[in-house]
């Protein structure tokens, strides 16, 4: 007799849910075994990661923000070079292989405001072309991070002091190093120092002379004990913050001082905190109690309990941590806030575990470069997707332990009656498999496709003004056995009312732990603008356009975050002659409404919110982007150069912005998850719904990184295909 197979029914075609997808079919002989079908609202895969191909505009690259892969992703690779792999595209096929979908990048650009306008730190990172993210292994121990910060910031250190002992400028700063050696030495070692009292040139090689023994006291002492704290002394890791006290002293002293320019200013808040940041993991526990057991704070409050200066935490290295994961309450700018445990363990991660370079960048969207593998090789191997499907209501069982009922809106009517017929979702652009801007018109009911089409409807937004078709119930035992909801939290209060009990006045435990994630677990709006130029980078009077395509953070709010995609315009069709010179990507928080986020009925907020956006992006390029791109700004009509945007509609002014890309990001599926502080452990695990058929996936499950990221959507995924199947039985980061 043959074996009954399950029935996997997979809500929401996210990150999460695609891994866990993935995961499902790695189980040998699963076809024997699962049954699997992915309900998706809309016309594509991808969720926040969705991108689109716009016909009507040289089938452009459409994203809904800035995406990089950060080099520490080890289990996101994994998922692509697998998918990749079992794709087999053949040799000259575009994105042929995982490493020509993506390509390391090193170049990072802070900028910092100060009295005399903005100032541009750029990091040129190191990049090893034989290291590549996806191959797995054991993460660093706490301990052996705190060493990982001490050796980064020894070496910082020697470098600035060997760049000024061999003639550099910035007088001030060989004071500082020169104090702090001194200062270190004489802790570690208990010796008697010559006290230098003015430090100038002449005495820049005694300064080096200082230098490395105190540094190589400092790390011997780290370095000396063993990689289990439980096995360190008492009275070890207070010598260890002794001697980080008398670093710090000397360092603040010389923050008091004026003249300080900026860059050392910048230099010393990166050493600023970074010894505050191992202070605080000593001086807490973290070592012992792991780093959520600070999450409780807020992590520049963290940081001043420890000791970080004011200036640190007004600096461009902190601003820009909160800027690259949208840490802002309700979306307001004004507002950072991140948990310190899952911002430090998150720096760290970013930091010191990355594989070949910091950041990986797609070399087309990432529907294309993500979501069109995925599909493809899915649907390939016989997994179902069932596009214009909105989930709408999780019912229970009559005892309370199982999803009983899945209730569904179908959106259209596809134009060929077979039930049997999929809908067909991607396009081909320049021989790559792409996800379209709309959907395939030509597939979908004529009368319905011509209504869609007239109104504009976006059938992704919730807001949308369109009636509902079929309802489409359903039924455990019949259409499905099992669920993965990977489904964004954001979206979840309609969805999952009898989950989390909603109207009842006494709450079982499951309910009340379901209540808490979605009340707790919380989301912000996001907005983007994508810029097509006719000159380069360069053209527009970009400072390091002579270096590898810039990804910048920290500028001015809320477009904070810009990065230079130029190298994606081969990928889009563009007519000859009219080829731009760039392609900008800028993004960054965006404000709920004063009043609140209205009801769906209220069909125009979307329209509201997405002309805010455009508002925003005149008044920046108007009066920011000047800093950036000196050579986009006209200064005798104090503006923007707005004749420098392609536009074939030959618009004048700020008008020439409808022919560029806006992004408004509102709908509860887009938002983006937030790590509020004391809010981790309202995050139920993949395998921990509380319901013995109900599994979750998402970047809002309980992981060990717990913040809004691929990597984090993946690891979920993995653990919720893991606790259905045993695949993968290794996952890289996971929770105790």
């Amino acid at each position: 007799m043959a074996p009954v197979r399950k029935k996997v029914a997979i809500l929401g075609g996210g990150t999460g849910a695609m891994a866990a997808a993935f995961g499902l079919t790695e189980t040998p002989d699963w076809q024997d075994k699962y049954d699997i079908t992915v309900y998706q609202l809309g016309w594509r895969l991808g969720g926040k990661g969705a991108s689109g191909r716009n016909a009507k505009h040289q089938y452009r690259i459409e994203e809904h923000g800035l995406h990089v892969w950060a080099g520490f992703y080890d289990n996101a690779f994994r998922l692509m070079r697998q998918c990749y792999g079992k794709l087999a595209r053949p040799p000259g096929h575009p994105l042929a292989t995982v490493w020509d979908a993506f390509k390391p990048h090193s170049n990072v650009t802070l900028t910092d405001r100060t009295n005399g306008g903005w100032y541009l730190f750029n990091f040129d990172l190191p990049i090893d072309p034989d290291d590549f993210p996806g191959d797995g292994g054991v993460l660093p121990s706490v301990w052996a991070y705190v060493r990982m910060v001490l050796e980064w910031a020894g070496n910082l250190f020697r470098r600035e002091m060997d760049q000024h002992a061999a003639g550099a400028s910035h007088a001030g700063w060989i004071r500082v190093m020169v104090t702090a050696a001194r200062s270190i030495y004489y802790s570690a070692t208990g010796g008697v120092t010559t006290v230098i009292d003015e430090v100038a040139t002449e005495v820049r090689v005694e300064a080096q002379h200082w230098l490395h023994p105190a540094l190589h006291a400092l790390l011997g002492v780290t370095q000396a004990l063993p990689d289990d704290p439980h096995q360190h002394r008492a009275g070890e890791h207070h010598n260890v913050v002794g001697l980080l006290r008398g670093f710090k002293t000397d360092l603040d002293a010389y923050h008091d001082e004026s003249g300080a320019d900026n860059y050392s200013r910048m230099i010393w808040a990166m050493l600023d905190l970074a010894v505050t940041t191992v202070k605080g993991i000593l001086e807490d526990g973290v070592l012992f109690h792991g780093f959520f057991s600070i999450d409780h704070w807020e992590w520049m409050d963290w940081l001043r309990r420890h000791g970080a200066s004011e200036t640190t935490l007004k600096s461009a290295v902190v601003k820009g941590t909160y800027d690259y994961i949208f840490g802002f309450e309700n979306g307001d700018a004004n507002r950072p806030s991140v948990g310190a445990g899952t911002c430090t363990h998150g720096l760290l991660r970013l930091g010191f575990t990355f594989k070949g370079a910091v950041f990986w960048e797609m070399q087309a969207g990432m529907g294309d470069t993500v979501f069109a593998p995925l599909y493809q090789w899915l649907s390939s191997q016989g997994v179902q997707f069932k596009f214009f499907h909105e989930t709408e209501h999780l019912g229970l069982s009559a005892d309370g332990k199982n999803v009983e009922t899945i209730r569904l809106v179908k959106q259209v009517h596809l134009r060929d009656p077979n039930p049997e017929v999929e809908y067909k979702p991607l396009i081909s652009v320049q021989d790559l498999p792409c996800w379209p801007s709309e959907p395939l018109y030509d597939q979908i009911d004529e009368k319905e496709a011509k209504e869609l089409q007239e109104k504009g409807i976006n059938l992704e937004s919730p807001w949308a003004d369109w009636h509902p078709l079929d309802a489409v119930t359903l039924t455990r035992g019949t259409d499905f056995d099992l669920i993965i909801l990977g489904i964004s939290v954001g979206a979840l209060a309609p969805i999952c009312t009898e989950l989390y009990g909603k109207g009842k006045a006494q709450l079982t435990p499951t309910e009340q732990r379901w209540k808490n994630q979605i009340e707790k677990v919380q989301t912000v709006p996001t907005l983007a603008m994508q810029l097509w130029l006719t000159p380069t980078a360069a053209g527009l009077g970009w400072k390091y356009a002579d270096r590898q395509e810039t990804i910048l953070t920290s500028f001015s709010d809320p477009l904070n975050t810009w990065g230079d995609m130029s190298h994606l315009l081969p990928r889009e069709v563009w007519p000859a002659g009219r080829v731009p010179g760039s392609a900008a990507y800028f993004c960054g928080p965006l404000n709920d409404p004063a009043g609140g986020v209205p009801p769906f009925s209220d069909h125009g907020f979307p329209g509201r919110e997405l002309a805010k956006v455009v508002e925003t992006s005149v008044d920046f390029l108007n009066k920011d982007i000047a800093a950036l791109w000196p050579n986009a700004f006209d200064p005798a009509a104090a503006q923007f150069k707005w004749d420098l945007l392609d536009d074939p509609a030959g618009g004048t002014g700020p008008a020439r912005l409808e022919s560029q890309y806006f992004r408004a990001n509102v709908s509860p599926s887009e938002r983006y998850v937030v790590s509020l502080p004391g809010t981790y452990q309202y995050r139920l695990r993949a395998d921990g719904s509380g319901y013995a058929n109900l599994y979750l996936a998402g970047d809002w499950v309980y992981t060990s990184i717990n913040a809004g990221c691929v990597e984090a959507a993946v690891m979920a995924g993995f653990m919720a295909s893991r606790a259905i199947c045993g695949y993968p039985t290794d996952i890289v980061g996971e929770p105790e």
